[in-house]
């Protein structure tokens, strides 16, 4: 066995080698710098326009309308509440009425018409200065209130 070096290569040997050397070189840098390309895009984040629109939401909250009473059905409606219309009525025991629960258990009235205009005087007096469903939560438990049990009982009748 002969031992040979670069040098008996024959020229066309060594030229093919350094060619395939070359090419295989060129190859791999080309893959490279395409690889790199490639995933410099897929780390980019994707731009994505979005339409947006502004959607405006009212929230109303229902009002109540002022209930057109005039100052008699209040006061009926007061008697029911207070006495169930003069049944419970705590001064019946004296001989006198209330019923409509003015001053409850310290006042009562020799008659029911007396009881029904301090009541009604109450009320004319209050209602210049508040709204019915105050003017009642005021009136049945001395706070002043915007909305109470008893005004909602009140509707109810």
């Amino acid at each position: 066995m002969k031992i040979t070096t670069d040098d008996s290569i024959p020229l066309n040997r060594k030229r093919i080698r350094y060619l395939v050397l070359i090419l295989a070189s060129i190859i791999i840098w080309s893959f490279n710098v395409y690889s790199f390309f490639e995933l410099k895009k897929a780390i980019e984040a994707p731009i994505i326009i979005k339409e947006t629109k502004t959607i405006k939401i009212e929230i109303i909250k229902e009002i109540e309308r002022p209930i057109p009473l005039i100052l008699s059905e209040i006061l009926d409606k007061v008697f029911t509440l207070e006495s169930s219309r003069g049944l419970h009525d705590s001064c019946q025991r004296q001989g006198k009425y209330n019923g409509y629960g003015y001053n409850q258990n310290k006042t009562c009235f020799d008659t029911q018409e007396e009881a029904r205009q301090v009541v009604g005087k109450w009320f004319e007096k209050h209602l210049t200065t508040k709204s019915l469903p105050t003017s009642l939560c005021y009136y049945q438990s001395g706070k002043i209130m915007n909305d109470c049990r008893y005004y909602q009982e009140f509707k109810n009748i």
